[in-house]
């Protein structure tokens, strides 16, 4: 006997999590119940709907009041598939470390954040930062 029961899976991150979110939205709707963003009243990013951008410009104020929703929703998920989020822009509620620690119970994919910054040291001394998903 098979399991025909939908994996309920959450896309938690930026445009690179936001792809994988809509081909499993729009490929896999037999096999996986991508979780909505619009539920917990984030507004999409890029127009996706399966991935929760907390940090995003349009979601980022609202973060103490849609926190509870989005722990819910991973708590909910068989499969939890982010990137780290953990920097000024995120509350330490939706931080994904916490996140990761305290809610996701299932299985759970860190996709590597492909971003990186370039500072030209001869004409800036400030420290670079790079983005890397190691912090988890």
């Amino acid at each position: 006997m098979t399991n025909t029961m939908k994996k309920k899976i959450l896309f938690y991150g930026n445009c690179q999590v936001g792809v994988l979110a809509r081909f499993f939205r729009l490929n896999l709707p037999d096999r996986f119940d991508v979780q909505l963003c619009t539920d917990c009243g984030l507004s999409p990013f890029w127009n996706e709907k399966g991935l929760y951008a907390v940090w995003s410009k349009e979601n980022r104020e609202a973060q103490s009041e849609y926190k509870q929703c989005v722990q819910s929703k991973i708590q909910e998920s068989d499969v939890f598939i982010f990137q780290d989020h953990s920097g000024l822009s995120v509350i330490d509620d939706l931080k994904t470390k916490y996140l990761h620690d305290e809610f996701a119970s299932g299985l759970k994919i860190c996709i590597s954040d492909m971003r990186f910054f370039y500072r030209d040291w001869e004409t800036d001394r400030k420290s670079t930062r790079l983005n890397s998903s190691h912090r988890l």
